[in-house]
């Protein structure tokens, strides 16, 4: 008879993510020594990405706050002014979140951008998710894109979200592509529980075509000394797709489970230790 699978994993996944976790904790807290006498400040971190990707999420679990499924309530909010997570090992190493509804980005993001060209962060995350965007319309049939079909809603939706994916990337690169300093970026697809059934055209979708474009447009510009860019696929909690109104949009796929989720970050742990190594050579 086969071995049984246990009842209850999440017990052994948050173990198991706390030891993936520690090892970006002690990167980001670590020292940066420049000679024997001298400690340079700690550069932070800066998350952006469209509205409803993940961001938030993202940002709580690696700032330690791990406990971010006791606190998951499964209603989507939206971030309206800029959040800042510090470290539980230092609050001098800031993560800064910023909103990412288009309508939101005017106010907040040219400062986060010129911050970015004058080489204020270290690394910046670039939250996506195939187009699978959570949003805060209360039905599907009031946005601004549905015309009678759902099918033809959803088609429309996530490729518009893809496109404003896109877009962001853009108003970016120009700002990268200046930076004076060292730098890093972490592309991360977020929601596979959602497309895990089409991984190859998701990374296709972000490994080839305007989306790389765009990627090596800054690495041409800083060089490989300067830049580097990296790119992670994996969900960070198990949840359907649905409007505010409870409208299912799209169903976990089956077999996604927590396992397919701690191994999603265990493989964001080895792509991010390539990050460190890179980061740390002189």
């Amino acid at each position: 008879m086969a071995d049984e699978e246990p009842t209850n994993l999440e017990e052994p996944t948050r173990s198991i993510i706390r030891g993936v976790l520690k090892g970006f904790w002690d990167w980001w807290t670590s020292d940066r020594r420049t000679s024997e006498n001298h400690l340079e400040p700690t550069r932070g971190v800066l998350i952006l990405g469209p509205g409803g990707t993940g961001k938030t999420t993202f940002a709580r679990l690696m700032s330690g706050k791990i406990d971010w499924l006791d606190e998951f309530s499964g209603r989507y909010t939206e971030s309206v002014e800029l959040e800042q997570f510090t470290l539980l090992d230092d609050p001098d190493v800031e993560v800064v979140v910023a909103p990412g509804q288009q309508y939101r980005r005017a106010s907040t993001w040219p400062e986060l951008l010129r911050q970015v060209a004058a080489g204020d962060y270290r690394g910046l995350v670039l939250v996506n998710a195939y187009g699978y965007h959570t949003f805060s319309t209360p039905s599907y049939k009031y946005h601004r894109l549905f015309t009678g079909s759902k099918p033809d809603f959803l088609k429309a939706y996530f490729d518009d979200r893809r496109t404003d994916e896109l877009r962001v990337l853009r108003e970016v690169v120009p700002h990268l592509s200046i930076c004076p300093k060292k730098i890093w970026v972490l592309s991360v697809v977020t929601k596979q529980d959602l497309w895990a059934s089409q991984q190859q055209a998701v990374e296709t979708h972000y490994q080839i075509g305007e989306y790389a474009a765009e990627i090596q447009t800054v690495a041409a510009a800083l060089g490989a000394q300067r830049f580097r860019h990296e790119i992670v696929f994996l969900s960070l909690v198990l949840r359907n797709l649905e409007t505010l109104a409870n409208e299912p949009l799209q169903s976990t796929e089956a077999g996604y489970d927590m396992r397919r989720l701690t191994n999603s970050i265990q493989n964001m742990s080895q792509i991010v230790e390539g990050l460190k190594s890179w980061e740390e050579k002189q």
